[in-house]
């Protein structure tokens, strides 16, 4: 196995003898950077590897506040009650059925124009 070894390792050094690696600066800038600019674009260029799970867990946390901050009525002040349902009152005249406030309105509206 060692005569083997020797033999592949001579045939490989044959087949790239007379290939020559010049980038060592270049690799090295890039694993050992020493300026601002190097290490910037060294953190841009790390891969990132995110499980599925925590990922989905984040997405679905972001989802409920924003749809507990959507939920959230900013529209009355704090402290002070306002009533929800105003009470309605029906009227039954003439065989129809009438708002009570409209109906005092109309009333109002045609004794106004039959006293002039």
């Amino acid at each position: 196995m060692n005569n083997e070894d020797e033999r592949l390792q001579e045939k490989l050094d044959g087949e790239l003898g007379m290939l020559t690696f010049t980038g060592q600066m270049e690799v090295l800038k890039h694993t050992h950077p020493k300026s601002r600019k190097d290490k910037l674009i060294a953190l841009w260029n790390k891969e990132l590897e995110l499980s599925p799970i925590p990922l989905a867990a984040a997405a679905v946390s972001c989802l409920l506040i924003f749809w507990s901050i959507g939920a959230y009525d900013t529209s009355l002040p704090l402290g002070k009650s306002v009533p929800l349902v105003k009470s309605i009152e029906l009227v039954e005249a003439g065989g129809n059925i009438y708002y009570k406030e409209q109906y005092e309105g109309r009333l109002k509206q045609y004794a106004k124009e039959s006293n002039h």
